[in-house]
């Protein structure tokens, strides 16, 4: 389907298509006989001579890189700011315009089928021929949050399409937050509480260290007890002698 453009981005198409036929008649003179060539280059010659022509091409060069750039420009996905607020549909009679507050809607339907997500913000962005769908959302902080996200991404893409036709590009989603469960709040998402991971219970009293009793000592032998005379010991009884 052919992208709307708008006034000034046909006019300047418009202006470069002008152009380029210009040169392609110029050039088939060439080829044919009609323009000589030789006479062309000498007068590029002779304009190229003169300081004043000089500036002049190169200005008319500089404003021909500006307007490629600026054809380069046109072709270029579009972005954000210059989205369409419509998404057109080609039927059997004609063409049919559906707005993005519609489509805005039909999301908005989906998204209250699942209570254990808020809306915090959402966008749709329309190129006319396909759509993208922007999602700012928080969850309960008791569910899957991979398996919630994507059933909602895939109840928004195919309910969107087989309501209004328009193909959904992308639906992305992002959580910026999770919040506590509401109570009495049930979702099939949810996470059973024997699967919730068990984390430890600290103990406000430390355990008293545990003291063991101090081994008594091993009794000596007593061939150790029994020790023989010294040297001390016979001089002692040699002076009583």
């Amino acid at each position: 389907m052919p992208m709307k453009h708008a006034f000034w981005d046909r006019l300047l198409i418009v202006f470069c298509t002008l152009m380029l036929l210009g040169i392609a008649v110029m050039l088939l003179g060439i080829v044919i006989g009609f323009l000589p060539a030789s006479l062309l280059i000498e007068q590029i010659g002779l304009l190229a001579s003169n300081r004043i022509w000089r500036v002049v091409l190169c200005i008319v060069a500089a404003a021909l890189l500006v307007l490629a750039g600026f054809v380069f420009w046109i072709i270029l996905p579009r972005r954000r700011g210059r989205f369409s607020t419509f998404a057109l549909q080609r039927t059997e009679h004609g063409v049919l315009k559906i707005s993005v507050k519609a489509l805005e809607n039909l999301v908005e339907k989906c998204t209250s089928q699942h209570p254990e997500l808020t809306i915090v913000s959402s966008a749709i962005y329309s190129n006319e021929a396909t759509v993208r769908v922007e999602l700012r959302v928080t969850l309960q902080s008791d569910i899957n949050i991979p398996l919630a996200i994507s059933s909602l991404q895939k109840q928004i893409k195919q309910y969107v399409e087989a309501c209004s036709g328009v193909d959904v590009e992308e639906v992305l989603v992002t959580v910026e937050a999770t919040v506590p469960p509401e109570p009495g709040a049930d979702s099939p998402y949810a996470i059973l509480e024997t699967e919730q991971p068990q984390l430890p219970k600290l103990t406000e009293e430390m355990p008293e260290p545990s003291l063991e009793p101090i081994p008594e000592p091993i009794p000596m032998p007593d061939w150790l007890l029994e020790r023989e005379p010294g040297p001390q010991a016979s001089d002692d009884t040699q002076e009583g002698d």
